[in-house]
């Protein structure tokens, strides 16, 4: 027998009970938003809890070269992929409806992140068995918006691996050094205005000021306070750093023990920033802080958003959708994809193009 023959009849075993193969979508990996972070954290603890995962984008780049390095495929043509799926996690929409198309006897599930952007609003194919929502506001956005019942929707709230991101030293009585996130740029000068009015040095990094930090479970240690919203929030709470929730759309303020249930409920986004990011109130939140107050709310993230028990739920859904549709096998995948393709492809535009053709004719007759 030779080694390729020997790793044929291996092969099955792999694909048993305990073990899945798992296509996780996201439209790219080439950046560090917050979908192209938690689609390498999933992939990575799926790995380490003995699972086969595998990425298809439209667009690597270094977070993709990380996971191929962790020895997890990364695949920008879905035709590249030959071997069989258990279970897909879908993100976003087109790349989430291609993989369907291409496995439609494999169950799914439909992870959606974001309130605004088009591309993050579910398809509707037979094979997904769930649609969950990082938050309340984007399950209000598929509910109120999409069209699907409040039965079909789950939140499913983010979470941090807390072996990355450790809890740093004691913070001191008054901060001292603070780090601003800044993913976008309206709100850079008043953190600077107001960091400078406390005597806080104040540290940026993001896409709008040009500096992208790949691990910042790294540097987050040295600082006491943290600007964030979103994911970044949590992971600087997992440290024990004290946070201002904000970013350039708005301020939600200092995440209390008080506050933590509701906001997080919020993914410390969107819905949670409601005023307006102005000097003095982020002044107001400076003055607020408290460093016994932010390591209680450290104790809670590493305890409730631990990403061991993210995955482990995430476990549990993929094998009860396995579980229901082999029970009961998936509708018309073909009709769903031609209803998805239907729904994006380009309009003609008749009444230009009688137009058109009314000045052509016009000009041949000058």
């Amino acid at each position: 027998m030779t080694l390729f023959d020997r790793f044929k009849t291996l092969a099955p075993a792999a694909s048993g009970h305990n073990s899945l193969s798992v296509l996780i979508t996201n439209i790219v990996m080439s950046g560090r938003s917050g979908t192209e972070t938690l689609t390498r954290d999933l992939a990575l603890g799926l790995l380490r809890r003995g699972h086969r995962p595998i990425v298809y984008t439209q667009a690597e780049g270094e977070i993709a070269g990380e996971l191929r390095r962790a020895s997890i495929p990364v695949v920008t043509r879905i035709d590249k992929i030959g071997v069989p799926i258990d279970v897909i996690h879908g993100h976003h929409a087109p790349v989430a409806a291609v993989a369907m198309a291409r496995f439609p006897q494999t169950p799914a599930v439909y992870l959606a992140h974001d309130f605004l952007v088009w591309h993050d609003a579910p398809p509707r194919f037979p094979s997904i068995r769930r649609y969950m929502a990082v938050d309340t506001t984007v399950a209000s956005r598929l509910t109120s918006e999409l069209g699907f019942s409040a039965s079909e929707v789950r939140v499913l709230l983010n979470c941090v691996d807390t072996d990355r991101f450790k809890i740093g030293p004691a913070l001191p009585e008054k901060p001292r050094r603070a780090l601003a996130y800044a993913k976008n740029p309206e709100h850079v000068e008043a953190v600077r205005e107001a960091c400078a009015l406390r005597g806080i040095d104040v540290d940026f990094i993001g896409y709008a000021v040009g500096k992208i930090v790949n691990s910042p479970e790294t540097v987050l240690h040295g600082y006491d306070l943290v600007f964030a919203s979103a994911l970044s929030a949590i992971e600087a709470m997992a440290c024990g750093r004290a946070v201002v929730v904000c970013d350039g759309r708005g301020l939600a303020g200092l995440a209390t023990a008080s506050q933590l249930e509701k906001w997080r409920l919020q993914n410390f986004g969107l819905r949670s920033l409601q005023r307006p990011v102005t000097v003095d109130a982020l002044l107001d939140q400076i003055d607020a802080y408290d460093a016994q107050d932010a390591a209680e709310v450290c104790g809670v993230i590493r305890r409730e958003a631990n990403q061991e028990n993210w995955l482990g739920q995430l476990e549990a859904i993929y094998r009860e959708v396995i579980r229901e549709h082999r029970a009961a096998p998936p509708g018309d995948a073909a009709l769903a994809t031609a209803r998805y393709l239907e729904d994006w492809t380009p309009r003609f535009d008749l009444t230009r193009a009688a137009t058109l053709k009314r000045e052509e004719l016009a000009a041949m007759t000058d």
